[in-house]
């Protein structure tokens, strides 16, 4: 059962909606997404909390930092024509033929596929403004000739709405789009969201994506303003369920299909996981002769001279024997 959304839509506060605006004029994305595609999940989230002064860095630093960290901005459509159209649409013209000059000087890949989506590392706007006076002084100390943005245009996911891509979110926190329109950017976003990241709270959804696990640890271990999961039934539910499908490889087949790496529960980051969140011993039983670890065992020796051997060993095993010390 998804959590009933509330969704509200409003224009960017007019400094934000102005820095944007500035930062993107180097590119052809305010089009993009003023002709039918969207922005949403974690770009959108990072707008989302600066908005509502969640985050708090000075000159939208935070937006910053997402971008130029090697966070992404996510662009969905309708369908596989519109998301075409919307990837057309950003690499045409004159800004477009530019980025490649300096991608290509820069030795740097402009455009490359991924799982879900096409991509392009498009340069940031330091390479854009030749005279360093003439950039704006909130990038300067955030710009240089490797620096880029990070789009994907996702190519396996469509959506009818934005609010039927929120249904698909494995996180409520990531319930945040963005559009353009009446040269205002639109915020669009559930109330839960806001709610969950006023509190730092990540709040789950499903299990459906073998990321989950993934991007738990990712939520908890990075910048992303969030402390803790949420506790209720249903999140723990959902954990479970998601360990159970991590261990039998109970996946659709699009995620089977696309993914590079095979999805084992290594790959899957389950013991990573249970170092965050301590899974219960009913959730590692599923794990028991799945995931193999290497440690280093030392027997004493002489003076500087150590005896050591290095053994194999089961990670779900010791973890659960370490439970009952």
């Amino acid at each position: 059962m998804v959590l009933k959304q509330n969704i509200v839509s409003k224009p960017l506060k007019n400094s934000l909606n102005t820095y944007l605006i500035d930062f993107f004029s180097h590119t052809n994305l305010i089009r993009v997404i003023r002709e039918g595609a969207w922005i949403a999940g974690g770009f959108a989230r990072v707008v989302a909390l600066d908005e509502f002064n969640i985050l708090t860095g000075k000159n939208h630093k935070n937006i910053l930092e997402y971008l130029y960290g090697f966070g992404d901005i996510d662009i969905f459509s309708t369908s596989i024509c519109g998301i075409n159209e919307a990837y057309r649409k950003f690499t045409r013209g004159k800004l477009y033929t530019e980025a490649k000059r300096i991608s290509q000087n820069n030795y740097f890949n402009l455009n490359y596929e991924s799982c879900f989506s096409s991509n392009i590392n498009f340069p940031g706007k330091k390479e854009f403004d030749k005279n360093l006076k003439a950039l704006h002084s909130h990038l300067r100390e955030y710009c240089n000739e490797y620096n880029h943005i990070k789009l994907q245009f996702v190519n396996k996911f469509f959506y009818s709405s934005i609010e039927e891509s929120f249904n698909d979110f494995d996180f409520t926190n990531c319930k945040y789009a963005l559009t353009f329109k009446d040269k205002k950017f639109i915020l669009h976003y559930d109330t839960s969201a806001l709610e969950f990241d006023r509190k730092k709270e990540l709040n789950l959804e499903h299990s459906r994506s073998p990321l989950l696990g993934c991007r738990i640890v990712k939520y908890l271990n990075g910048k992303k303003n969030i402390t803790h999961i949420h506790k209720s039934k249903r999140n723990s539910q959902i954990i479970k369920e998601f360990c159970l499908k991590a261990a039998t490889n109970s996946w659709d087949s699009l995620f089977k299909e696309s993914f590079y790496n095979s999805l084992t529960p290594e790959n899957l980051k389950i013991p990573s996981l249970h170092q965050l969140i301590s899974l219960d011993n009913e959730d590692l039983v599923l794990f028991l002769g799945k995931i193999t670890h290497t440690r280093t065992n030392y027997s004493g020796g002489y003076g500087i001279y150590n005896y050591s051997m290095i053994e194999q060993y089961d990670w779900a095993l010791d973890e659960i024997n370490n439970d009952k010390l």
